[in-house]
């Protein structure tokens, strides 16, 4: 048996691999990177190596795509919280348009002789008009 000695430092590339101080990533070119596929841990699916999600299951698959994830759901949390708000604002509103038409039926009735308008601003609060 004959011992071959090839290129000389592969041993050493394997070894720090194994205990953790290099990645394989580490030790072959650009092209070599771009050309190996990226694994979906969920499905199994080889996507490109600079792929953010699965192309077969969605899952986010880089550090890219986490960060582009959490940058969405913050985005739609913000819009979420600002559609309960004027939703809040539009109940208020409907409200008062309720019982001013109720105000305005009690005159057209002649129940009361007084009108009442409410109304709603964001500096002064319920503010009413009284007409007689």
């Amino acid at each position: 048996m004959v011992y071959r000695h090839e290129f000389g430092d592969e041993a050493v590339k394997e070894y720090e691999i194994l205990k953790g101080i290099r990645k394989r990533e580490e030790t072959i070119s650009t092209a070599q990177v771009e050309l190996q596929p990226k694994y979906c841990p969920i499905c199994h699916e080889s996507n490109k190596y600079n792929a953010k999600f699965c192309l077969k299951c969605n899952f986010t698959i880089s550090i890219e795509g986490a960060i582009e994830n959490r940058d969405k759901e913050s985005l739609a949390l913000k819009e979420s919280e600002s559609q309960e708000q004027e939703l809040v604002e539009v109940k208020a509103r409907m409200v008062l348009l309720e019982e001013n038409a109720s105000n305005l039926l009690r005159v057209v009735a002649g129940i009361t002789n007084e009108v009442v308008i409410n109304t709603w601003t964001d500096k002064q609060g319920l503010l009413q008009a009284r007409f007689a």
